[in-house]
């Protein structure tokens, strides 16, 4: 599955990188590529930031997330997820990341977590509180996210980010 995934990655960016004038039609193929090897599009949108934001779905309650490649796990708003009734079990080691360190984390029941149409299997979910996150955003007058899309998801999926026309794809496990 590894060479796999390095062979779609390699041929995407050899074939976004080849042309220094994209056209449509560059475009329609690398996504035609992708799709046709069971990836799954997601359209992305930017903040005000500049930073991706998305709709997960945990338990078919929307969560707005921020994407960040640099997070080791997916992890959604405490204060969130407590208004929604979720039952938590604090886990036995703290969380960090720029702007804090050492706090709470807690486990959330492995339930369906959906983006688009992809259902996201085998993967624990995690809730901390991330107002360390909102103050940054709202101070650069950003919306606030009820969660962050890590590694954990974009590594299981095998991610391909397209920063030119703002969509993530992510490989479809049940079609490999």
């Amino acid at each position: 599955m590894m060479k796999y995934h390095f062979a779609c990655t390699l041929i995407y960016i050899l074939l976004v990188t080849c042309s220094a004038n994209k056209t449509i039609k560059d475009n329609i193929m690398i996504d035609g590529f992708l799709l046709n090897r069971g990836f799954q599009k997601i359209l992305l949108n930017r903040n005000s930031v500049g930073h991706f934001i998305l709709t997960v779905f945990y338990d078919d309650n929307p969560f707005k997330v921020i994407l960040d490649t640099g997070a080791s796990s997916t992890i959604f708003d405490i204060d969130f997820v407590r208004s929604l009734n979720v039952p938590l079990e604090q886990a036995t080691f703290t969380g960090g990341g720029v702007g804090t360190s050492q706090a709470q984390v807690f486990q959330m029941p492995v339930k369906k977590i959906r983006i688009g149409t992809l259902v996201i299997r085998h993967v624990q979910p995690y809730a901390m509180s991330i107002a360390h996150i909102n103050q940054a955003l709202t101070e650069r007058n950003s919306d606030k996210v009820e969660g962050v899309l890590g590694s954990d998801i974009l590594t299981a999926y095998h991610a391909i980010i397209d920063y030119k026309n703002d969509h993530l794809y992510l490989l479809n496990q049940s079609s490999k």
